[in-house]
């Protein structure tokens, strides 16, 4: 009987592993690609404004 027990204490914990895992990358699935978009999004925004910035300090050398 004890060891039907320790097996089913076993099988449970690694139930348990490969569920947490499972979730874990379901997670990070669902994280990482909404926030490489947005990150992506914010270097995109970046540098226009820095393109922007340098267009008006060449325009202001020129005078």
């Amino acid at each position: 009987m004890e060891k039907k027990q320790e097996r089913c204490k076993y099988f449970s914990q690694e139930y348990l592993l490969r569920n947490l895992l499972s979730i874990n990358a379901l997670q990070n699935l669902l994280f990482c690609v909404p926030k490489a978009a947005v990150l992506h999004g914010k270097s995109v925004g970046f540098a226009l404004q820095n393109s922007r910035f340098r267009n008006v300090k060449t325009q202001l050398s020129v005078f």
